[in-house]
């Protein structure tokens, strides 16, 4: 039997689909357990009228105690050999557990089935985060690769299903965090304990991203530091060389942007930033990590202190504010990285700017952040009134300046060169 858990807290809008895309499952043999986490809408009710109607169903009324809290109270209940998680206010595809329960009925040494899951806005437009792959078995520690490599799955809980016995083996996770980071480190220990992984590009899982849960993403607040923390501790595990690297490509891309937040307020966050400065630069160093160029550029900006970040930034956004202003037109050449963080700091200082310049054929026929992409030898502008802020790397940086010499153009500003525009001006997933 599978036990679905569903911890429940103030989804009273959402609750009513997700219940129901569980109860009309193409696989039956199931129980259903609802914990309501001390909801002060109406979600508790609307777990027991459904629990009137359907035997499968159990309810748990607790006080709130966060997510975590909530799984376990789940896990203490269920009663089936398989378990598998739905957050409240998301919902799944009739036939998902029929499909993700095939490759644990049909092998005994898989432990743990994964199916994938799209993004789903409130507009109903699905996006899908990862890279699509043949169905495939994983060891343990090529699916611990594959989590943190974060390109055909990752460590969400709710896209998979798992033996029971795993919870049982991880004893660690009767501290399951309450806080941010709970998925990474509850995978992180199932993944080590199973035998084989199997995988499916399925996608029956549909994870809801509401308008206020966006904001709450895009923010940042010092209780996301929890994600540093949980990485530092899987690197401290002698098993996790094998996905060392990607770890720390996670504390690079996550860690940076938190203590330049953090950075704002230096007086109250000072010993805070120092700590995860050493956190991060200390297993940088411990695993040998091949920094990238813009990492590098990155961590050397994040490392700086109060005044030389302050000092930075208004230095670069005084010159490029300048340069924009010296002529009549702006292009960004380029439509990577380096374009998107000139183009977010173009937003902050007011400059305008028409467009952007590529050099590769064929995509000239979109748009980027609303603004119509050219080949170089369609414009048609002043070539003494017209700048190029040239978004590149260092190598191409060199072939873009000396075609647009050829073509008789002077003025460019060279965005590449400056570390502030890869760590970003502002903290925005994007």
């Amino acid at each position: 039997m599978l036990s679905v858990l569903v911890p429940i807290y103030n989804t009273e809008k959402y609750l009513g689909r997700c219940i129901e895309s569980i109860l009309t499952q193409t696989y039956h043999d199931f129980e259903l357990i609802l914990v309501d986490d001390g909801s002060v809408d109406s979600s508790g009710d609307i777990c027991d009228i459904y629990a009137t109607r359907d035997s499968r169903i159990k309810v748990i009324h607790k006080e709130n105690g966060g997510l975590g809290s909530a799984r376990l109270a789940g896990l203490k209940m269920a009663k089936g050999e398989f378990v598998a998680f739905v957050d409240s206010d998301d919902y799944i595809e009739s036939d998902m557990y029929e499909c993700l329960m095939n490759p644990l009925l049909l092998d005994a040494s898989v432990d743990i089935s994964i199916g994938g899951y799209v993004r789903e806005t409130d507009d109903g437009d699905v996006l899908y985060p990862f890279d699509k792959t043949s169905a495939s078995i994983y060891s343990a520690d090529k699916a611990c690769v594959h989590m943190f490599e974060n390109r055909f799955f990752n460590w969400s809980l709710w896209d998979k299903v798992y033996r029971r016995d795993l919870f049982e083996k991880c004893h660690k996770l009767c501290d399951w965090p309450k806080s941010y980071g709970e998925d990474t480190f509850a995978n992180w220990m199932l993944f080590k304990e199973s035998r084989n992984v199997a995988y499916q590009p399925l996608y029956f899982y549909h994870y809801c991203i509401h308008s206020a849960s966006m904001t709450q993403q895009q923010s940042f607040t010092i209780e996301k530091l929890a994600y540093l923390d949980i990485w530092n501790l899987i690197l401290k595990d002698p098993q996790s060389r094998s996905y060392a690297f990607f770890v720390i490509r996670l504390m690079l891309e996550y860690g940076c942007g938190y203590i330049r937040e953090m950075q704002k307020d230096w007086q109250r966050y000072r010993k805070v930033i120092h700590t995860y400065q050493s956190l991060i630069n200390t297993n940088i160093s411990k695993y040998r990590y091949p920094l990238t160029i813009a990492e590098q550029w990155k961590l050397d900006f994040t490392n700086r202190t109060q005044y030389e970040s302050a000092n930075a930034v208004r230095k670069y956004r005084y010159q490029l504010k300048k340069f924009i202003n010296d002529y009549l037109y702006i292009f960004v050449y380029g439509a990577g990285i380096i374009a998107d963080e000139v183009t977010f700091t173009l937003e902050e200082i007011g400059g305008d700017y028409d467009g952007y310049v590529v050099s590769e054929y064929g995509m000239n026929d979109r748009k980027i952040h609303g603004k119509n992409v050219y080949e170089i030898n369609q414009l048609n502008v002043p070539i003494e009134e017209t700048g190029f802020i040239l978004a590149l790397n260092k190598t191409n940086e060199n072939i873009v300046h000396n075609k647009l010499r050829s073509m008789g153009y002077k003025n460019m500003y060279y965005a590449g060169r400056e570390s502030y525009f890869y760590l970003g001006s502002t903290f925005k997933w994007r």
